[in-house]
C-alpha cells in the first residue's frame, strides 16, 4: 500500500519547465559590447487553479529593464517566456535581456595650458578655454609682459554680425 501511495504522490506532484519562445528584436546595425553593457530583468506570475490577479508582470519586467539603462538606448532586446508547472499551479516567467547603449560623454573642451601642461586659471579659479586666447605655432599660450595669456582680439562689428 505504501509504494502505491508514494507513486501516486510523485505522479500528482510532478513538475516541469517549458520554454515557450525566445523573441529577439530591435538590433542596431553595429553595437560594440566594449562600450555598452548587457542588462537583464525578470518577472513572474504565479497561477493557482487557473486564478491569478497579477496580469501586468510583463510590463513590470519591461519597466525594470528600462530602469537599468536610464540614460541610454536599449537595443537587441530578447524576450524569453517560460512556464514552470506544478500540481494545480504554475508559474509564468518572462526574462528580458538587452544591450544598453549609453550615449558617449560630451567631449571635454580644450583648455589653455602653461609650460608644465597645467591649465591656466582665471581669478575665480576657472580653466581658460583655448579658443579664447592666442597660441603660437607650437600650440603654447602667447603671454604678455606680466606672464598672463593674451586673449584673442575680436572685431566688434564681426561679433555683432554673428
Amino acid at each position: 500500500m505504501r509504494p502505491l501511495f508514494f507513486a501516486a504522490l510523485v505522479a500528482l506532484s510532478g513538475c516541469g519547465v517549458a520554454i515557450h519562445q525566445v523573441q529577439p528584436g530591435g538590433f542596431s546595425p553595429y553595437v560594440n559590447l566594449k562600450d555598452h553593457s548587457v542588462v537583464q530583468a525578470s518577472a513572474e506570475q504565479h497561477v493557482i487553479f487557473g486564478f491569478n490577479d497579477d496580469t501586468d508582470y510583463v510590463d513590470l519586467c519591461w519597466d525594470g529593464l528600462k530602469r537599468k539603462c536610464p540614460r541610454g538606448n536599449l537595443t537587441g532586446v530578447t524576450v524569453e517566456t517560460s512556464t514552470k508547472l506544478g500540481f494545480f499551479n504554475w508559474t509564468n516567467r518572462v526574462v528580458m535581456r538587452g544591450i544598453c547603449a549609453e550615449p558617449p560623454p560630451p567631449p571635454e573642451p580644450d583648455y589653455l595650458l602653461d609650460e608644465e601642461g597645467e591649465p591656466f586659471l582665471d581669478e575665480e579659479g576657472n580653466k581658460l578655454l583655448l579658443a579664447d586666447y592666442q597660441v603660437d605655432e607650437e600650440g603654447k599660450a602667447v603671454l604678455d609682459k606680466d606672464g598672463a595669456p593674451v586673449p584673442v582680439e575680436v572685431d566688434e562689428e564681426e561679433a555683432k554680425e554673428k
